[in-house]
């Protein structure tokens, strides 16, 4: 099924009942041992499987429609107002997106996600003209450059974090063996003094 934009609004709104109608099912189900399980349960799968077709036209849809907004954004020149507007609608598309909602990239910290997540859409204003259709959906490509982001902003804070610890511990700083808190020494954490 081909979905237009009314028809986009019109699935997502039946998915979300979808979600709530099988959240009470189970919750029916578990209130109400004396009902046989099987019949609800199979009402379930029902409304699951046509869950499942609904996500799958949404995400064509959502993937189609990022597809156009990137082609558009790369026919304009660099410095364009349009190139400027259609960019700014295809990074708000992806910030709102079901697609990326259903990722699993959300298990980083909220400060380290929050910095890849802009730095990855300022990204997508710089490196527009490298997105290639027919090696990767927009969504994809988005991911990939937001994992990087990830990775990399990670390794620096456990970069930094590490040089905290080494410099608390004496091991570097000003220097092996140096520890600034102690006149010097290396605390003995073994109660003999040195």
């Amino acid at each position: 099924m081909v979905l237009n934009e009314k028809g986009y609004e019109l699935r997502k709104a039946q998915a979300q009942e979808f979600e709530e109608a099988i959240v009470e099912f189970s919750d029916y189900a578990i209130q109400h041992p004396e009902i046989d399980s099987r019949l609800l349960k199979a009402r379930e799968n029902s409304l699951r499987t046509l869950l499942a077709r609904i996500n799958t036209e949404l995400a064509e849809y959502e993937d189609k429609q990022l597809e156009s907004l990137a082609l558009a954004a790369k026919n304009y020149p660099k410095s364009s107002q349009e190139r400027y507007k259609s960019l700014t609608k295809l990074t708000n598309t992806i910030q709102y997106s079901n697609l990326v909602k259903s990722q699993n990239i959300y298990s980083y910290s909220s400060d380290i996600f929050s910095m890849a997540w802009q730095q990855t859409l300022i990204q997508v204003f710089d490196k527009i003209d490298q997105y290639n259709p027919n090696k990767e959906t927009v969504l994809q490509w988005f991911l990939s450059l937001l994992r990087f982001r990830l990775h990399k902003i990670e390794q620096e804070y456990l970069g930094s974090a590490e040089k905290v610890f080494r410099w608390g511990l004496g091991v570097g700083g000003w220097g092996v063996g140096f520890y600034p808190f102690s006149g010097g020494q290396l605390p003995n954490f073994q109660g003999k003094s040195p």
